[in-house]
């Protein structure tokens, strides 16, 4: 315990306080970066092997090279990310750890980091109990204090799912509600929160306040949106209701689904359809209600078929939404009650035809007889039928004088309907409606007793006539008790955060940045990404969150005015933050030059390049497979970059050759980089066989001079170093062939090997008392031999499909076979 409650500090130590990692001169300094940037390229590179079977041999590569380059710069920030990543691939938790606590030590502020690690030293314990009682010494320590309130409330919120399992409700409920206090935005403390509510018997108003704390942690979240809406109307807060159910079904419609050749849009559960389309009848919203369920009527006929036709087909459709088979009837009610007019009589009789028929489907010994007695009374376009069957109910059944009560009500027999419904109004709602309809009173007076009706059940069908005879009359239906106060608590937050118009107010702002605009060859190229909460309230960091923790930037690159293969994405974590608070800002810097356009720019230093980088938040695959933003994502484009190159001509190899010993590091380092390029195959025009010879003298005097650093930096860009017949080959594999160098013999093998039948692998493989670079041998031939055989099985498969084509042509008529 006293480890893990020490741990806090040694965070705060490594976040805060980043030193030198290794005491060395500048200079080596300057070329271990460097050196360390190559390697983190190279194992990029050779993460791009086929990957066949469980071996994992081109992770096993990279995972090598990634650690010889932060063993020679362990300020390396985006290595390390990079080892980390590996690590949890590979399944590696010790390596893992490793990384995170190498990571750290860079001096990086980033939470997600710390609260990983916080985790993996609490897992140490033995027992739950151990690991909870760590957990609370570390959150009360005065340690804690120094971590920044969402981490705290993170670990809050591990404390009290601990405590859940340790069956201990009130140490749960006090860890939960802190983890809550701490970041409003924390959307697993806020579900927790609102699930021990429910638990523990709340009532409405606090189980609503608590929902209302769930969405405002989660905002794009569509299950709790819709729980609040229920929520909202069933205490006439049907405004409010309405307006999270359109929100949430157009998220939901944005994301369709085929069925055979079809397109469908997705729905939303059949009990939230429900609620909405009672909300929009009870206010008078006829228009988008009657389209709501027509809509639906046909959705229904359509899906239907079309699964039949797959079906058919013999396609697999287990895996298929779930969509009722036809309208359900509650659905036809609503639509009854909005077919009401004069002008509707028609379409009305229809729609209570096609209630009569279903519940006669659903009912074959009479128990809805009085359900449809009532709808025929209240809403039922032929009074002479709803008398007909309220007068066909027994006696005893409880809806008889109330469907008798509402046909005389609607026949304007006023006497006749208070005898029937008046005994009745104190315990049945839709009784007390029609009373209120019935008897003589002003038009205030018959509003506050409709809406008192439509309090005592919002969702009802009393409240829906309630509602349609206010609406007529012109009054608003006013929330419940419990409703106004939580449209109050509602209040406390921005109107942005209910109303998530998000292309008139974005919540978030994505900028990118490269600075400067122009690079040389080995300058890092630096991508400044920010994020902005633009909202008045914070905002998760997360993979369920508003903000997911991948974004990506891609380059676009033309090479000496020619369009360059298309790169692959890069990848960016933004996670380092756990919520960003309103107006808050995140600035993540990621390199560029790791990736592909990286190693195009380091193997080809004479070559000027332009690039242009978009930064994409919250990507989603778009119709054409592109990527793009989504909802609450963003989009920055920075154009026109330079990579400067300089090509080889007579006048300048001359000047390199006089820099080749330069007492200034980057200089050398980039010399040899030009230097090393000149091979008489890719330059014939200038590389002479008199230069050739120039060339080797001087590189095997430098090489005989560096020490192994400056001797790694060479093999990395010696052009064909593996081919003895090449301009430096002969010289780097003899130098080679006597180095104990274990950075020598891995920079030229992760650059310079590309066949798993070459010379060098097999002396790599030979040499174990280089206990790295052997198995880096051993592990590179297998990932090549695999490599040239998925090649050879893609070109047999191809060669495969042009003969069975080709076949194919001449069984045709007039091919070339007749």
């Amino acid at each position: 315990m006293k480890q893990i409650a020490a741990l806090i500090v040694t965070l705060f130590a490594l976040t805060w306080c980043a030193s030198p990692a290794l005491a060395q001169e500048a200079v080596e300094a300057e070329t271990n970066t460097l050196l360390a940037d190559e390697f983190a390229r190279a194992a990029l590179t050779l993460l791009g092997l086929p990957q066949t079977g469980d071996d994992g041999h081109p992770l096993a590569l990279a995972v090598i090279l990634l650690d010889q380059a932060v063993e020679l710069d362990p300020s390396n920030s985006q290595a390390w990310t990079l080892r980390m990543e590996l690590a949890q691939q590979m399944g590696d938790a010790e390596a893992h750890e490793t990384a995170l606590v190498g990571y750290l030590a860079t001096g990086i502020d980033d939470e997600r980091a710390q609260y990983d690690l916080i985790r993996i030293n609490l897992a140490k314990h033995q027992t739950l109990d151990q690991q909870f009682d760590a957990l609370e010494q570390l959150l009360n320590s005065e340690g804690s204090r120094r971590l920044s309130d969402p981490l705290r409330s993170r670990l809050a919120s591990y404390a009290a799912s601990l405590a859940e399992e340790l069956v201990d409700p009130q140490a749960q409920a006090r860890w939960v509600v802190e983890a809550a206090r701490l970041d409003p935005a924390n959307g697993e403390a806020a579900s927790m929160l609102y699930a021990i509510v429910v638990e523990r018997g709340g009532d409405d108003l606090r189980q609503a306040t608590a929902l209302v704390n769930v969405v405002r942690a989660s905002p794009m979240d569509p299950w709790s949106r819709l729980e609040l809406a229920d929520a909202l109307a069933s205490q006439a807060s049907y405004d409010r209701a309405l307006q999270q159910y359109q929100l949430v079904d157009n998220w939901i419609g944005s994301s369709p689904f085929v069925v055979g050749d079809k397109v469908f849009r997705q729905l939303l559960p059949t009990d939230i359809y429900r609620n909405w389309l009672h909300s929009l009848a009870t206010t008078g919203a006829d228009p988008l209600a009657l389209q709501i369920v027509e809509a639906l009527d046909g959705y229904y006929t359509a899906y239907h078929i079309a699964l039949a036709a797959v079906a058919e087909s013999g396609a697999d459709i287990s895996e298929a939404p779930e969509v009722p088979q036809t309208l359900p009837l509650d659905f036809e009610v609503i639509r009854l009650a909005i077919l009401d007019g004069p002008s509707d009589t028609e379409a009305a009789a229809a729609s209570f035809g096609r209630i009569q028929a279903g519940f006669a489907q659903v009912d074959q010994e009479g128990q809805t007889a009085g359900r449809l007695a009532l709808l025929a009374a209240v809403f039922g376009p032929d009074l002479d039928q709803a008398q007909a069957l309220a007068q066909a109910l027994a006696e005893d059944d409880p809806d008889k004088a109330t469907a008798l009560g509402w046909v005389a009500a609607r026949q304007g027999n006023s006497a006749q309907a208070i005898e029937s419904l008046g005994p009745l109004a104190d315990s049945d709602a839709l009784a007390a409606c029609g009373l209120a309809i019935a008897e003589d009173l002003d038009d205030a007076g018959r509003a506050r007793r409709l809406q008192e009706i439509i309090h005592r059940g919002p969702l009802d069908l009393a409240a829906l006539a309630a509602g349609r005879r206010l609406s007529r009359d012109g009054r608003d239906i006013p929330p419940s008790r419990v409703g106004t106060a939580l449209l109050e608590r509602m209040s406390k937050f921005p109107e942005s955060l209910w109303l998530a118009d998000l292309n008139r107010t974005p919540w978030i702002d994505a900028r990118l940045r490269i600075r400067p605009a122009r690079f040389n060859q080995l300058d890092p190229i630096n991508a400044e990404i920010t994020l902005w909460n633009t909202s008045r309230f914070p905002i998760a960091i997360g993979d369920n969150e508003v903000i997911r923790p991948r974004a990506i930037l891609q380059i676009t690159a033309s090479i000496n005015g020619r369009p360059a293969p298309p790169l692959q994405p890069i990848v960016v974590d933004l996670g380092r933050k756990l919520t960003l608070g309103p107006g808050e800002r995140l600035i993540i810097d990621t390199r560029l030059d790791y990736h592909q356009f990286g190693a195009l720019r380091a193997l080809n230093p004479g070559i000027g390049v332009l690039f242009d980088t978009r930064l994409i938040v919250n990507p989603a695959v778009g119709p054409n497979g592109s990527f793009i933003p989504a909802a609450t994502g963003g989009v920055s484009t920075v154009r026109d970059c330079i990579v400067q190159g300089a090509p080889p001509n007579a006048e300048r190899i001359e000047e390199w050759l006089g820099t080749i010993d330069s007492a200034e590091t980057l200089t050398r380092l980039i010399t040899v980089t030009r230097l090393a390029v000149l091979d008489r195959e890719s330059f014939p025009e200038i590389v002479t066989l008199e230069l050739v010879a120039r060339l080797r003298g001087a590189m095997t005097e430098q090489l005989s001079r560096w020490d192994e650093h400056g001797q790694a930096w060479a093999m990395m860009f010696m052009r064909n170093a593996a081919a003895s017949d090449s301009t430096y080959g002969a010289i780097a594999i003899e130098h080679l062939k006597n180095s104990d160098s274990e950075l020598v013999w891995l920079a030229f093998l992760a650059r310079q090997v590309k066949e798993a039948d070459s010379e060098m692998l097999g002396e790599a493989i030979g040499r174990q008392d280089l206990a790295r670079v052997a198995r880096f041998a051993e592990t590179y031939r297998r990932a090549l031999r695999e490599a040239e055989a998925a090649i050879a099985e893609q070109q047999r498969a191809f060669e495969e499909q042009q003969r069975q084509l080709e076949e194919q042509q001449q069984q045709q008529p007039g091919g070339r076979g007749r």
